[in-house]
């Protein structure tokens, strides 16, 4: 008899269980949370990192990640976005470099406060909205010609405001850069990779979307 898994977790374990939020598919800008109140911001493009830090966070909205979710159960319409919790929360940059890109830099990189003006270190209220469906990273919204390709994450979190800072916290150093990939309108992040699941089923149904054409003409 095959062991029963326990599929029941909380908002709180949907937020801080995935290692990345991702703006897109590499992941080049993510975000992350831990449950001790720290996580990592981390901006770049390619080869080039322009922020890579630690962040701390405080939830502001009392008990809004306490709701359970049943991870186990499917919805008859995945297309349709379940939404977890909408909560405000704290956010602020340190200075403490990414763990996981510590040794990445070198004394003359423009990372972090030689990119960022002090006021992109102060802590910063978000109003934030978690989501469970299926969606596709959200850098495809930017791309000129989309390819097509299905919806592959299970969680969206989205927020009112970028948690990169705004244009005008940006030294003018790091200006052009940060301009060129425009880190402050990545407001939506994605987690929860299904695989090909998700590219398979929309083929399907475009097949059977232009199938249906064909034969209704």
């Amino acid at each position: 008899m095959p062991e029963s898994r326990d599929t029941k977790a909380t908002v709180l374990s949907v937020l801080c269980d995935p290692e990345l939020w991702s703006w897109d598919e590499r992941p080049f800008s993510s975000i992350s949370f831990s449950r001790d109140g720290t996580g990592t911001l981390r901006a770049g493009a390619e080869l080039s990192v322009f922020i890579a830090v630690e962040i701390e966070w405080k939830l502001k909205t009392s008990g809004a990640l306490d709701a359970s979710v049943d991870l186990g159960h499917k919805a008859k319409d995945s297309s349709v976005a379940q939404q977890l919790s909408v909560f405000d929360v704290e956010i602020t940059l340190t200075r403490r470099v990414h763990p996981l890109l510590k040794d990445h830099f070198q004394d003359g990189d423009l990372v972090n406060e030689k990119a960022l003006t002090e006021a992109a270190f102060l802590p910063k209220t978000f109003h934030a909205r978690l989501e469970r469906g299926r969606f596709a990273e959200p850098a495809l919204s930017l791309t000129k010609e989309q390819p097509f390709r299905g919806p592959k994450y299970q969680f969206r979190l989205a927020f009112d405001k970028s948690p990169f800072p705004p244009r005008k916290e940006w030294m003018e150093e790091g200006r052009f850069a940060a301009e060129q990939c425009r880190f402050w309108d990545c407001r939506e992040f994605v987690a929860g990779e299904v695989g090909k699941d998700g590219f398979m089923s929309a083929l399907v149904q475009k097949a059977k979307g232009s199938l249906a054409n064909i034969t209704g003409s």
